[in-house]
């Protein structure tokens, strides 16, 4: 009886709940491999459709920076997926809607001219060299946050 009751008030508190999940949304060459780094980490994700290129996971939110990690080590991506707010929304960046065309246009000519001395090209090399050296740039890692300074 006591056992039961036990049972019934650790179910009610939320013992029994699933654990949270995020939905993301990532490229359908790299899903196997989260899958199995999933798994490995003992959270495993689910994967819930697919569209031509892309995949929509729910993967257990401490399991994001091991998934940047992957990314950026086995793809070359940084962070190599996107979080969703909410399941529609992962759902609707398998059908994105055509964009509008672009004109790209310099129609600025004296603001372009400018600005061009300011620019220096071993500062631009320099900066992309080093957030290229980053194991990754998520958030919540610290290379993340040193990239963001």
């Amino acid at each position: 009886m006591r056992l039961a009751l036990a049972a019934t008030l650790l179910a009610a508190c939320g013992g029994s709940r699933e654990p949270e999940r995020v939905y993301i949304s990532i490229g359908t060459d790299a899903v196997a491999q989260v899958m199995t780094l999933a798994v490995h980490e003992g959270a495993p994700a689910k994967l819930l459709e697919t569209g031509d290129d892309i995949a929509v996971l729910a993967v257990e939110p401490n399991e994001l920076e091991g998934i940047s990690q992957l990314m950026h080590e086995q793809f070359g991506r940084c962070s190599g997926f996107l979080v969703h707010d909410s399941l529609a929304d992962a759902q609707a960046s398998l059908h994105p809607a055509a964009a509008p065309a672009i004109d790209y246009t310099i129609d600025h000519e004296p603001v372009v001219h400018a600005v061009l001395p300011a620019l220096d090209r071993n500062t631009i090399k320099g900066t992309i060299a080093e957030l290229s050296a980053m194991p990754n740039r998520y958030y919540r890692s610290e290379s993340g946050a040193q990239a963001s300074l």
